[in-house]
């Protein structure tokens, strides 16, 4: 156990001495600065039991207020287990500010950290949930003891009008609070900020399976085939970005953006699936050979920085999304299509037509969209075959484009 005394250290020009409180621990000592002073007149002269002489701090006031300090101290410590801590732990635990942490604060610092780490489309919705939640506190700003259990479910039963909102916004505020007491809380020596966690008596909404985007293969020849005169830039790239989507099995758009210069070699894509290269044992890596139809496409927007141009023309992968998805509606009304298409679409139909139009099984297809396999493990002892991705996806090209 730490051991505390007042002491002077030295005497500044004004004639003054800082006061400090002495820490010693485990035969250590070490300082903490007070805010007091004090000048000879509040010094005396005293004597060890050896009849060695030291000076120690007489003034009543000062010596008052230290030892207040120091209980304050004493009781801080009575509450965790400092055996083994170093004394510079015990001084930058008893200096802390240790009162309850601010969830908005963290919540800011947390969100900016996902945007750094190129998780900028998830950081959005993150930013979205910590604003929904304090509109619905009608707070500013939110101390983590402010989330209760029951705030939390008042705060998504309010949000009966979203199967998607009830599960994506908690599961983003639990999210935040996880890393937090990971960050404030050290269970192993007793210091627990976040004394409680909401979520405990919480079971969030699961979401509605989410809705096929797919469309028919009338409708996909009818987007790409179809004459339209006076096709702007933007929207000539749209349907050509969405070509490139389709006849590479569905590659992300945030991908397309993404590929580093050196991911083309020998007219074969390497590359490595943005949303869940940091989910995966493997690295979401995958390779797919370039089909002929869109070859042309990769010299038409060949990029400097990267393989493609779209990272030099849009800011973020975001930005690049927006505008081919707006720029596709746009399309679809020159070309007559009714129904909804965005570039996922595409991604949706290659898998729905790879299915049921060529005979391929469920795991050919997750293997082929590049999702993180159900046999984790194992996928990390078996050499991947990725022209099982070639061959389907040339029979899909083929089925729609009657190849």
């Amino acid at each position: 156990m730490a051991t505390f005394s007042i002491k002077i250290r030295g005497k500044r020009n004004d004639g003054y001495y800082p006061v400090y409180i002495c820490v010693n621990h485990k035969s250590k000592p070490a300082y903490i600065k007070t805010s007091f002073v004090v000048s000879d007149k509040g010094l005396k002269k005293t004597y060890t039991k050896e009849g060695k002489e030291k000076t120690e701090v007489s003034d009543r006031h000062v010596v008052r207020e230290c030892m207040n300090e120091i209980a304050g101290y004493v009781r801080r410590l009575n509450g965790i287990d400092s055996r083994d801590m170093s004394v510079q732990e015990v001084i930058e635990y008893l200096t802390n500010d240790y009162s309850d942490p601010s969830f908005t604060g963290f919540s800011n610092e947390y969100i900016a950290g996902m945007t750094v780490d190129g998780r900028g489309h998830s950081a959005l919705n993150y930013r979205m949930a910590v604003k929904r939640l304090h509109e619905y506190m009608n707070k500013t700003g939110i101390l983590f003891s402010d989330i209760t259990s029951g705030v939390l479910r008042g705060w998504i039963d309010s949000m009966m009008d979203s199967s998607r909102k009830r599960n994506l916004y908690p599961t983003c505020i639990k999210a935040i609070l996880a890393s937090a007491m990971l960050k404030y809380n050290d269970e192993d020596r007793g210091i627990v900020r976040i004394r409680h966690n909401p979520f405990s008596k919480i079971v969030i909404p699961k979401a509605k399976q989410t809705e096929k985007r797919s469309v028919s293969i009338d409708t996909i020849r009818s987007f790409f085939n179809t004459e339209i005169p006076g096709l702007y830039e933007r929207e000539e790239m749209a349907r050509n970005v969405c070509l490139m989507v389709f006849c590479l099995a569905g590659i992300n758009t945030a991908d397309l953006y993404d590929l580093p210069l050196d991911a083309l070699e020998n007219g074969t894509l390497h590359y490595r699936r943005k949303k869940t290269r940091d989910k995966s044992l493997t690295g979401s890596y995958t390779e797919i050979k370039i089909p002929e139809r869109i070859l042309p496409l990769f010299d038409k927007y060949k990029g400097k920085e990267r393989l493609l141009c779209f990272s030099e023309r849009y800011v973020t992968a975001m930005d690049f999304a927006s505008v081919v998805g707006k720029a596709c509606r746009r399309v679809c009304e020159k070309a007559g299509i009714t129904e909804k298409i965005t570039p996922y679409s595409f991604r949706h139909s290659w898998a729905t037509i790879a299915l049921n139009e060529c005979g391929a099984s469920m795991d050919d297809v997750a293997f082929a969209l590049n999702h993180v396999s159900a046999h984790r493990v194992t996928s990390i002892y078996i050499k991947p075959d990725y022209s099982r991705i070639d061959r389907l996806n040339s029979l899909v090209i083929g089925r729609v484009f009657m190849l």
